[in-house]
């Protein structure tokens, strides 16, 4: 049987991540008072975990709808190909709405992402000044529930700013792109 490489998706999605790398990693060096070379490293980490944590969530999904709407799915993203006939009002609504949500969690899991890789990659005098005295070390588990409780005001703005700029960008050119398959 042979294999099918999408190669076309494939590619836009690593322009869009070049793409989003790029601008929220200006986002986190100015706002966030990090170098250069950790604002990258962070924005990297952070986009790169965020895709894989949703093309897993479109596959789970796609897995559960209807026929009609699977072929669609797969169809666009082997294929880069759309039933023209699908795009009514209900569907355009319906995609902005789950655009919306879709955003929302994408920030909230990209500021729980940096809180984590804060926490990890958190100098060992400043760790070992978040310790009591009586505990020897905190465990694992201890540090990821506190990385996930944590919450900064200033750092989900930063998110929140970053994401709106990317993702503003990245709806433009998908955009441009269906505005030129549709021409």
């Amino acid at each position: 049987m042979p294999y099918i490489l999408p190669v076309k998706i494939i590619f836009w999605q690593l322009f869009l991540l070049l793409i989003t790398i790029a601008i929220e990693s200006i986002f986190f060096y100015r706002k966030l008072g990090i170098t250069r070379k950790t604002s990258v490293k962070y924005s990297i980490l952070i986009n790169l975990l965020s895709s894989i944590i949703g093309w897993i969530f479109v596959f789970i999904i796609q897995g559960i709808l209807p026929f009609y709407w699977k072929t669609q799915i797969i169809g666009y993203i082997f294929l880069g190909i759309l039933d023209k006939k699908i795009f009514n009002i209900q569907i355009y609504l319906m995609l902005f709405i789950l655009a919306i949500i879709g955003f929302l969690l994408n920030c909230y899991l990209e500021l729980k992402e940096l809180d984590l890789i804060q926490t990890f990659s958190a100098s060992p005098e400043k760790q070992q000044n978040n310790q009591s005295n009586n505990v020897p070390g905190l465990m694992l588990a201890t540090r990821i529930c506190k990385a996930l409780k944590y919450n900064d005001a200033k750092k989900a703005s930063v998110i929140l700013r970053a994401n709106l700029s990317s993702f503003s960008l990245t709806i433009v050119i998908i955009y441009l792109i269906l505005q030129s398959y549709y021409i």
